[in-house]
């Protein structure tokens, strides 16, 4: 009975940070290849293209939209396509002039 007791104290908590773990890693990796499918469609419009359909390089990046200052969608992937913005974050200049990613 004892070993029971002493076998809970230590794998519960044991499960509890693996699962924090787990979750920040995923957090980790979906933030990254968000900002590199983002990276992507920026280099894309910089060249002064700016497609009617977004096709998205990252795999397992479906939902990509380009929206404007007003907050109006301009072009979309295909899975994005007909809805409104998905995001309220929005690019601000820092002080040294670099966009930054701004979350209300």
């Amino acid at each position: 009975m004892l070993a029971v007791v002493i076998a809970a104290l230590l794998l519960i908590p044991m499960a509890l940070v693996m699962i924090t773990v787990i979750d920040q890693t995923f957090t980790d990796l979906t933030w990254h290849d968000t900002r590199e499918e983002a990276t992507a469609v920026a280099a894309v419009i910089r060249s002064g293209q700016l497609p009617a359909v977004i096709v998205p390089v990252i795999p397992g990046i479906e939902l990509v939209q380009v929206v404007g200052p007003d907050r109006r969608v301009i072009t979309a992937s295909p899975a994005a396509q007909g809805q409104p913005a998905l995001s309220t974050a929005r690019p601000r200049r820092s002080a040294r002039g670099r966009t930054n990613l701004h979350r209300p």
